[in-house]
């Protein structure tokens, strides 16, 4: 059975039920996507591989490059550090992060540490639903903090076992993952720690869709001529241009096409999700951030939640017992250079999945033929496009909210 392992084996000594339930999820969603539509470059499990070569990351930024389209970069920056509400309208690249604020010597509260996370709602959600005291252990074993089922979820462990598994997603889902920007989750956990990811954008379904999406031998031109074609070929052609200005779908789109095809007049290999399956942060540059003119402590980076490089955790900045904060950091070494922001670290960061491929490639293997259309066919940020609306009026509310720091629930956190 493939996906025999918690995402990066985060979570030793993991229930039976919840791996199963984990395999499950993953194994069926692919097979209904492949049902609507076959893709036979793309495996289930990575053991079917033959000749299997090394496993490869796919990688990306994980700020939203939508929203700096279409808001620039100033406001992108300021809507994406305000709390709940910005985390989950903008933050869309299968990266969340949210700032924890303390207090200076005089009182105000400013940003004190970076906290991120690739982890998947979905693997959380199969451990509270089959193995609620494996959950509360994570929690403790991730934030050093200890939680109760009663305190998360108002009832017991005992009644939360003797509920139905409908009832406990509904109820894990109000309390720990809410319903966007306006209707934050009832118990702050989530808000207040970046434990796991909680915008619709980056559910597991959404992300293996896009894999299996993009697992295809994309080739353009002529018969006589191919060629491997452009990444805004393959999203022209299927009139996806939202998903083409999201760093995540275009980059996971040419770097699987970059595996699986590796000459366009040569035969395609097969490829498959690596083990253990996860979303993973594959490192932070910092080298254009310094204090005082100087380079960052490199104690200040802090990866957790992973093993062997396979890390879905990031703790960014100085501990409490340091009196700097994170907007003592500048970025760049110019005077003037703006302080550090939340959404400057979430740039730095590359994110992706890790994939193999086979070793020998498949003669028999289809390649998918898009037509050829001239470069700037897709532009992002157009002002009449709909995310462009959708973060324009998101933009209004932030600038004049009734009561944004009652919706943030990130200003106060112990």
């Amino acid at each position: 059975m493939p996906y025999s392992f918690s995402p990066g084996q985060a979570d030793p000594g993991i229930n039976p039920d919840t791996l199963a339930a984990w395999q499950g999820q993953i194994t069926r969603t692919l097979a209904q996507l492949d049902a609507a539509a076959p893709n036979p470059l793309l495996c289930v499990d990575p053991h079917d591989l033959e000749a299997r070569g090394p496993a490869i990351p796919v990688t990306w930024s994980g700020s939203p490059r939508d929203a700096r389209d279409c808001l620039g970069d100033t406001l992108a920056a300021e809507l994406a550090d305000c709390g709940w509400p910005g985390r989950a309208e903008l933050q869309n690249e299968h990266l969340e992060y949210t700032l924890l604020m303390r207090p200076d010597a005089s009182g105000t509260l400013r940003p004190k540490r970076f906290v991120a996370t690739t982890e998947l709602a979905e693997w959380w959600r199969l451990m509270a639903l089959h193995d609620i005291d494996g959950f509360l252990r994570s929690i403790h074993r991730t934030l050093r903090q200890r939680y109760s089922c009663a305190a998360l979820f108002g009832i017991s462990a005992d009644c939360w076992r003797g509920l139905s598994i409908d009832r406990r997603t509904a109820l894990f889902d109000r309390r720990l993952i809410g319903r966007g920007p306006h209707q934050p989750p009832e118990h702050p956990l989530n808000v207040q720690h970046a434990l796991f990811l909680s915008n619709p954008a980056n559910s597991l379904i959404a992300f293996l869709e896009m894999v299996h999406a993009g697992a295809r031998a994309f080739v353009s031109g002529t018969a006589d001529r191919p060629r491997r074609a452009r990444i805004e070929e393959v999203f022209a052609a299927t009139d996806r241009a939202d998903a083409y200005c999201r760093a995540a779908p275009a980059a996971l789109t040419r770097g699987i096409r970059d595996l699986i095809l590796p000459d366009p007049t040569g035969p395609a290999r097969r490829a498959a999700m690596a083990e253990p399956f996860g979303i993973y942060m594959h490192g932070i540059d910092t080298q254009r951030f310094t204090l005082g003119g100087a380079p960052l402590p490199g104690s200040w980076t802090r990866f957790s939640r992973g093993r062997d490089g396979r890390f879905m955790r990031l703790e960014f900045g100085p501990t409490d017992a340091e009196p700097l904060f994170l907007d003592d950091i500048r970025v760049g070494t110019q005077t003037g250079a703006p302080p550090l922001r939340g959404y400057d670290l979430a740039a730095a960061i590359s994110v992706g999945p890790i994939l193999c491929v086979e070793g020998r490639a498949c003669q028999e293997a289809p390649r998918t033929h898009v037509p050829a259309c001239a470069p700037g066919t897709l532009v992002c940020g157009l002002p009449d496009s709909p995310r462009s609306r959708t973060l324009a009026a998101f933009a209004d509310l932030f600038e004049m909210p009734p009561d944004w720091n009652h919706l943030n629930g990130v200003l106060r956190v112990g």
